[in-house]
């Protein structure tokens, strides 16, 4: 439970962003201190430290010989303390002209000589101030002391970036990104895994995936589970369906056996009539409607069952190579627009003979009903590829463009006497192609006959 607790969406988020938010924090109110050229307080031992050196200067008359020969000691000693001296008119003596306006900057805000502090202007430190009392012409004046010392200057960059807030802050939020990245990686990630399920389930492939469930947060592998059983339930229900349907078919099949040997019997012993052959034509249409149906069944499975990625060719050069072999056996012109750049490069995730057989059935009904000419056009655009047959036949009324992809369905009775067939052609195009999440629709085409269109969309990796 503990375990479970700790992998959940919600701790993992809310830990990460207290663990950035401190770290931003401490950087915030730490780096800063790590600038030299801060106001520092000294200590009470540096205090004690330069009071001593103080006395040791007054009794060595540095301070006398200062106010006499102020330059004498005005010498660049590196890490050495060198004496100011400041009067009452605010005067500096002892300070060469380079440093005279630090001490002055220095000298607004270090004011207190019970709180002397530091301060570092590049390669310049300053400490003071302190109280010195001086005898001169039996008088005795009051100065203000500083120490100069000379140190190594701190790095260019450093003091550029303590110099801009916003730079600092802007280093701060790089320190954070990868962390930040990790998180967000984390868990896009099993998002980015269920999308894919999700995109495959939309396109048939109802297999369970394991991995939804056995990596990622507690949260999302509830999410995955859940998945795994509704794609299950779905794969059930469909194969039940389609058993159901075969299982029909097949017992469709005895019955017509028999009415088959019994129409047979019948000529034997009466001789040939007209209503006798009227029955063994509808009994042979109803076998052929059996048999297209146990072909639909079929085509469903494979269409979902057996599914891989298909470059756009392969659906159909094929069927191209066949359809305009036997158009030019029945004296029809065939032709192809192949829109498509280098159509090799795309690809369709699903079942290729049952593409290629939607795409035969709508060339042979333009075969059927066509005078002279057939067109075929393929296209794409960023996410579908467009396949347009179309003739120069005698076309349909625009209240017929959806009717003949329903099953059994014949446009008129001077066709059906003319033109051989169950009618479940185009219903199994139609069947294939919304396997496939596709679409496909009849229009009139500027030949003057019918335009069957399908599109289908294309693999996304």
């Amino acid at each position: 439970m503990i375990k479970a607790t700790f992998n959940s969406l919600a701790v993992k988020i809310f830990a990460l962003f207290w663990f950035i938010f401190a770290l931003l924090l401490i950087s915030a109110l730490f780096i800063p201190q790590l600038d030299t050229r801060l106001y520092v307080p000294l200590t009470t031992k540096e205090v004690n430290k330069y009071h001593q050196d103080i006395i040791n200067a007054v009794r060595l008359q540095q301070f006398s010989r200062l106010l006499v020969t102020p330059e004498a000691f005005v010498e660049e000693k590196l890490n050495i303390p060198r004496p100011v001296l400041v009067d009452e008119a605010q005067k500096i003596i002892g300070a060469r002209e380079n440093e005279i306006g630090y001490i002055r900057d220095f000298m607004k805000y270090s004011t207190d000589v019970l709180r002397p502090q530091r301060k570092t202007f590049y390669d310049l430190s300053i400490v003071g101030p302190f109280s010195v009392h001086l005898n001169a012409d039996d008088q005795q004046y009051s100065y203000f002391a500083y120490f100069i010392t000379y140190v190594d200057p701190q790095k260019e960059i450093a003091n550029y970036i303590f110099d801009r807030p916003f730079l600092l802050l802007l280093i701060l939020m790089l320190v954070s990104t990868p962390i930040l990245a990790w998180l967000a990686y984390s868990l896009t990630l099993p998002i980015r895994r269920l999308q894919r399920a999700a995109n495959l389930v939309a396109a048939g492939d109802f297999n369970v995936n394991k991995e939804l469930e056995d990596t990622s947060v507690l949260e999302l592998r509830q999410v995955g589970r859940s998945f795994n059983q509704m794609s299950q339930s779905l794969a059930d229900l469909i194969y039940t369906q389609r058993r159901m349907m075969s299982m029909a078919s097949h017992e469709l099949r005895t019955p017509l056996t028999r009415l088959q040997l019994a129409a047979g019997l019948i000529r034997r012993k009466t001789g040939d009539s007209k209503e006798l052959q009227r029955i063994e034509n509808e009994t042979q249409r109803l076998n052929l409607m059996v048999n297209d149906l146990l072909a639909i069944s079929a085509a469903q499975v494979k269409n979902n069952v057996y599914r891989e990625c298909i470059h756009l060719p392969d659906i159909w050069q094929e069927v191209l190579e066949d359809a305009t072999f036997e158009a030019q056996e029945l004296n029809i012109k065939m032709k192809v627009n192949q829109q498509i750049k280098s159509p090799e490069k795309y690809q369709i995730y699903g079942n290729m003979e049952g593409l290629s057989s939607a795409l035969e059935n709508v060339i042979r009904n333009a075969l059927k009903y066509t005078h002279s000419l057939i067109e075929l056009t393929f296209s794409i655009t960023k996410e579908d590829v467009f396949i347009a047959v179309e003739d120069n036949g005698e076309g349909l009324p625009p209240t017929e463009y959806e009717r003949i992809f329903a099953p059994f369905y014949r446009v008129d009775e001077y066709r059906t006497q003319q033109k051989t067939g169950t009618g479940l052609g185009l219903a199994i195009v139609y069947s294939t192609v919304q396997a496939h999440q596709g679409k496909v629709w009849a229009e009139k085409s500027p030949l003057g006959g019918l335009r069957v269109v399908i599109r289908l969309p294309l693999w996304q990796e």
